[in-house]
C-alpha cells in the first residue's frame, strides 16, 4: 500500500456524491497558485479479489482502462491551491464480470507547461444498493 494513500468512501451503487476537493500544497504547506493551471482526475476499478483490509499491493494499474475526467481548478483568490473533480450519474453505476465490491483508485493531476503533479492516490470502494431511490 503507499504510504501517502487516502482512503475515501465508501459509497453505494448508483450514489452521486459531494465533489472531491484537492489542495496542492508547496513543500512548506502552503497553497499553491494554481492559475493556468490545467487539471484531470485519472481513475481506474480494480478486481476485488484479494482484497483484505485496504491492502491494495494486490493491484495493478492494468487491472481495467483508466476513466480521465477534466477536473476544475477552483477560483485561485478565494480557494488557492484547490482542484475540484465533480462526479456524475453513472460514476458509481457498474457492471462486470466479478460482482461488488468494486474497488478504485485514483489520482488528481495538475498541469502547466514542463511542471506536471500528482496528488497522493485516493482508494474507495462501491457496494450494491438494495434498490435506486426514486429522489
Amino acid at each position: 500500500m503507499e504510504l501517502n494513500a487516502l482512503q475515501i468512501g465508501p459509497y453505494r451503487e448508483g450514489e452521486v456524491p459531494q465533489p472531491l476537493v484537492v489542495t496542492f500544497q508547496d513543500a512548506y504547506g502552503n497553497p499553491l497558485d494554481l492559475t493556468g493551471y490545467a487539471a484531470e482526475f485519472v481513475w481506474r476499478r480494480h478486481p476485488g479479489e484479494g482484497f483484505v483490509e485496504w491492502d491494495w499491493s494486490w493491484m495493478s494499474e492494468e487491472d481495467y482502462p483508466p476513466n480521465v475526467s477534466v477536473a476544475t481548478v477552483l477560483d485561485q483568490t478565494a480557494n488557492k491551491g484547490m482542484v475540484q473533480q465533480t462526479w456524475v450519474p453513472g460514476n458509481f453505476e457498474l457492471a462486470g464480470p466479478i460482482s461488488p465490491p468494486w474497488y478504485f483508485s485514483g489520482v488528481m493531476w495538475i498541469s502547466k507547461g514542463n511542471i506536471r503533479i500528482s496528488s497522493v492516490r485516493y482508494m474507495w470502494e462501491v457496494n450494491t444498493s438494495v434498490v435506486f431511490p426514486t429522489i
